[in-house]
């Protein structure tokens, strides 16, 4: 299924930034802040991680069956943590684990998302981990990795 490309994927590097970062801040002084957060942050994955996959040829595509799953998944468990962060979670844990996965999947998706489509080829594991790193690195690797989405969605 092809996508749209969005236009909050091809805004620049600082904008970026400022959209990710207000809630980050504000969240930590706001009832679930968290939750809000992460739905800048997911919903910017995702529309980074869906635009991308338009830009791939068909034979290069990657499922994004699992990649829209863990993303829902892992906002989910994120707001109903958040709305019960006084109470002991200990029986959350492989929930948690779980979230953490799909976050590491998601980010995986992205990564290699982005570097197939700069490649135009199938890549090993290692071409595209540095990438990876960089969305993981949150607030570092937007100045990295937006030009680069952004050049790739512009073209």
């Amino acid at each position: 299924m092809r996508y749209k490309i969005s236009f909050f994927a091809t805004l620049p590097s600082w904008i970026v930034f400022l959209v990710l970062m207000i809630p980050a801040i504000v969240g930590s002084f706001i009832p679930f802040g968290i939750s809000l957060f992460a739905l800048v942050m997911l919903t910017w994955l995702l529309i980074v991680g869906l635009s991308l996959q338009e830009k791939l040829p068909y034979s290069l595509n990657i499922s994004t069956r699992w990649f829209k799953f863990f993303l829902i998944y892992v906002f989910l468990y994120i707001v109903i943590t958040d709305l019960f962060v006084d109470k002991e979670l200990t029986y959350l844990i492989p929930f948690h684990l779980f979230a953490v996965y799909g976050i590491f999947y998601a980010l995986y998706f992205v990564s290699k998302s982005l570097v197939t489509v700069e490649e135009k080829q199938a890549l090993r594991s290692d071409r595209y981990i540095g990438t990876l790193f960089l969305f993981w690195f949150f607030p570092i690797g937007i100045w990295f990795v937006q030009p680069r989405v952004r050049k790739i969605l512009k073209a």
